[in-house]
């Protein structure tokens, strides 16, 4: 079957649900991998060169600052 972009985001969101994930979006994964890649310490440059974006400012918007990684970047001093 084919899938446009709509018919595979309402599939995601059924993944979710069905899973009891409630929050969970068709860009979950993407977010996750992107915030786990710079929470390992990988350049936010090369991130975005993984994901395929453009422009880094893209990346950023996918990524959320946390208490693990400021005590990480404290500690690497």
């Amino acid at each position: 079957p084919k899938f446009s972009v709509d018919s595979l985001t309402h599939r995601f969101k059924e993944f979710y649900t069905n899973s009891g994930i409630e929050s969970g979006s068709s860009h979950s994964g993407r977010k996750t991998y992107i915030n786990n890649l710079i929470d390992n310490g990988v350049n936010i440059k090369i991130v975005c060169d993984l994901v395929g974006h453009s422009n880094v400012s893209t990346t950023q918007h996918y990524f959320h600052s946390n208490d693990l990684i400021k005590r990480k970047v404290v500690e690497s001093l």
